[in-house]
C-alpha cells in the first residue's frame, strides 16, 4: 500500500460521534476543490479508506471490474458502514450492495419497469400529483418545502407504483432519514442502532406486504417484483424502492428550491422557456449531486492515480468532487443550463447506475415547472433553510419559502 503523492492523510474536522468526516457539509465544494488540485485520492485514516475525488478516477472506479459494492467486503472499513452489520441475508438480497450474477439477478427483476419509456407512460399521473401538491396553496402563503413538497411528491408517486397504503407511506415518511444513517460515515452509534432499528421495522412492513402480493398480484410494480424474484429478495427490493425511491428525489427536489432562489436569472430563464426545464434539471445533478458518496472495496490490487489499493481495501467516491471537476466540466462551479462535456455522475456509473433515474428526472421536471409558475416567483420570496450534517447526502433539515 503506497501513501498517495501530495497532501498527507485527512484528518478529521467535522463529526457527531465516534468517527468524523474532513469535509464540511455545510459547503463542502471548497474544500474538495483543494483536494482535488492536490491529488486525485486521499487517505481517510479515521475510516480506514481513501477518498477519490477526480472524474476521472471516479468514473473508472465505478464501471472497472475488480471491485465489490458490498462495505462488508472489507475486513476493517466495513464498521464504518451500518450497513455491514445488518442481517447478512438481506445484505446479500440487496441490489445495492451486491455484485456479480447476483446482481444481474436483482437488477434484471426491474426489467423494463423503470426504463424512460415505461416512465413516460406516468407523466400524466406524475403531473397530477405535483398539481395537487402545488393547488393547495394560496399565492403568498408560507411553504414548509420539505413537508409539502420535497417528499411528499416521490413518497406518493413510488406508493402508487407498489400500490402501498397511506399508513405505510407515514411510517416511511418518518423513518427514511432514521434508515439512512446505514450508509453515512458521520453517523453515530446510536444513530446506527437506531436505522438498524428502523430496517427492521420497516422489513417485517415489507414482509407481510409481498406476501398479499404473491398471493393476491395485481398490475402494479411490486406484484410484478414479487413474481420476478424469491419472496426475501422481493422484501428487500420492495424496501429499497420506497426508500430510495422518494429520498434522493426529495433532496433533488429541495436543491432545486435553494437553486432557484439563489440563481433568480436561471428562474427567470426556465419561466421565460420551459423546454430548457429537462436540461435544467441535469445540470441540477451535476451541480450539486443529491447522493454525494458511494462506496467501492477492492476484490483485487486497483492503482487509482499514485495510490495502490489492496484487496479488502475501501474507497469513498466523491460524486460531488467529480461532479465540479474542470478537468472535465468547463467552469464548473457555475450553474448553467445546456452545458457540453461529460455526463454528470449523480447517478452513478457502470452496473450500478441508479434504475430509478428516468422517475426521479421525471418527477424533478414536473416540480421544477410547478416551481418555476409560483405566484409570488420563487426568487421572490423569502427562504429559510438549515442543511443536514450528512457526508452521504446533500440534504436539509429545514427549508420553507415566503411571500
Amino acid at each position: 500500500m503506497n501513501p498517495p503523492d501530495g497532501p498527507e492523510a485527512l484528518s478529521p474536522s467535522v463529526g457527531r460521534g465516534v468517527l468524523a468526516w474532513p469535509i464540511p457539509t455545510e459547503d463542502p465544494y471548497p474544500v474538495l476543490a483543494r483536494l482535488r488540485s492536490e491529488a486525485p485520492i486521499h487517505r481517510l485514516d479515521a475510516l480506514d479508506a481513501y477518498l477519490v475525488v477526480t472524474y476521472e478516477d471516479a468514473h473508472r472506479s465505478l464501471r472497472s471490474e475488480g471491485w465489490s459494492s458490498n462495505p462488508g467486503a472489507s475486513g476493517s472499513a466495513s464498521g464504518v458502514m451500518g450497513l455491514a452489520r445488518a442481517d447478512s441475508d438481506l445484505l446479500a438480497a440487496n441490489v445495492l450492495l451486491s455484485d456479480g450474477e447476483q446482481h444481474h439477478h436483482l437488477r434484471a427483476a426491474l426489467s423494463g419497469l423503470l426504463t424512460p419509456r415505461a416512465v413516460g407512460g406516468l407523466s400524466s399521473g406524475i403531473a397530477a400529483v405535483v398539481d395537487a401538491v402545488l393547488a393547495g396553496h394560496e399565492p403568498g402563503e408560507a411553504w414548509d418545502v420539505l413537508d409539502e413538497i420535497a417528499y411528499p411528491v416521490p413518497l406518493a408517486i413510488m406508493c402508487e407504483l407498489l400500490d402501498a397504503g397511506i399508513d405505510l407511506a407515514e411510517r416511511l415518511r418518518d423513518e427514511t432519514r432514521t434508515l439512512t444513517a446505514l450508509v453515512d460515515p458521520m453517523a453515530t452509534e446510536q444513530e446506527i442502532e437506531a436505522g438498524l432499528s428502523a430496517a427492521t421495522v420497516l422489513t417485517f412492513d415489507m414482509v407481510g406486504l409481498v406476501a398479499e402480493r404473491r398471493q393476491y398480484p395485481g398490475d402494479d410494480l411490486l406484484s410484478i417484483v414479487a413474481e420476478r424474484l424469491e419472496p426475501e429478495e422481493a422484501v428487500v427490493m420492495a424496501l429499497l424502492l420506497l426508500v430510495a425511491g422518494h429520498e434522493t428525489t426529495a433532496n433533488l427536489i429541495a436543491g432545486a428550491v435553494v437553486a432557484l432562489h439563489e440563481h433568480p436569472d436561471l428562474a427567470r430563464q426556465l419561466r421565460r422557456d420551459p423546454s430548457l426545464i429537462g436540461c435544467a434539471v441535469e445540470e441540477l445533478l451535476r451541480w450539486d449531486a443529491p447522493v454525494q458518496l458511494t462506496s467501492r472495496v477492492a476484490t483485487q490490487i486497483q492503482r487509482v492515480g499514485p495510490v495502490e489499493v489492496a484487496p479488502g481495501e475501501q474507497v469513498f467516491i466523491s460524486l460531488g468532487a467529480a461532479n465540479r471537476d474542470p478537468a472535465a466540466f468547463d467552469r464548473p462551479n457555475e450553474l448553467r443550463v445546456g452545458r457540453a462535456g461529460q455526463p454528470h455522475l449523480a447517478f452513478g456509473h457502470g452496473a450500478h447506475f441508479c434504475a430509478g433515474a428516468a422517475l426521479a428526472r421525471a418527477e424533478a421536471a414536473e416540480v421544477l415547472k410547478g416551481l418555476v409558475s409560483l405566484n409570488p416567483p420563487v426568487e421572490e420570496q423569502e427562504l429559510t433553510f438549515r442543511r443536514s450534517a450528512s457526508a452521504t447526502f446533500r440534504r436539509f433539515d429545514e427549508l420553507s419559502l415566503s411571500g
